[in-house]
């Protein structure tokens, strides 16, 4: 594992693990490390895999606790993604919103996400399937998490899922 420094994904220092646990899924993975050392490693710190089967995930830590009868800390990650469940959009979203079209009842999944993914600066849209590009919906949120929202977006879309690009910050959402 490696510390980065926060939003700019530079490597700070190497973290030498004595274990770890991938719970990988396609959009809630986490993850439990117990560190040899927690110099640096604090609560919303971020963490770089550099070892497989996660290798490129990005990771901040969500809590920190120690193991029962050890000096050892249990340190809890979640993926980067998660970022997006911390940012609510407050009041009712609408596709006219969405749009800047007044009485507009539909927009596209595209242009629903890239409102969602405009509300914070984490993450941006990167690949968008042509195959998508013209599927109108009237989505409307009201009080959403931006993930809320993004899921309820991709969920219409038959056949659809999300590939991250996280060498680069923002990161990218595809």
């Amino acid at each position: 594992m490696i510390l980065l420094d926060g939003h700019s994904l530079t490597a700070k220092t190497a973290v030498p693990v004595v274990q770890m646990g991938l719970h990988l899924k396609e959009r809630e993975s986490t993850a439990t490390m117990l560190p040899a050392s927690m110099d640096g490693i604090g609560f919303n710190s971020w963490l770089k895999d550099d070892r497989d089967p996660g290798a490129g995930i990005v990771w901040r830590v969500r809590s920190v606790q120690q193991v029962y009868n050890t000096n050892t800390p249990q340190v809890q990650l979640e993926h980067v993604i998660s970022l997006l469940k911390d940012r609510i959009m407050f009041g009712e979203i609408t596709p006219a919103t969405i749009t800047g079209t007044t009485g507009a009842t539909t927009c596209t999944a595209k242009q629903a996400i890239q409102y969602i993914l405009g509300q914070q600066s984490d993450w941006t849209l990167g690949e968008f399937a042509t195959a998508y590009e013209n599927i109108s919906n009237p989505y409307k949120f009201n009080s959403d998490s931006l993930y809320s929202a993004l899921d309820t977006v991709t969920n219409s879309l038959e056949d659809a899922w999300w590939t991250y690009d996280m060498s680069v910050y923002p990161f990218k959402l595809n």
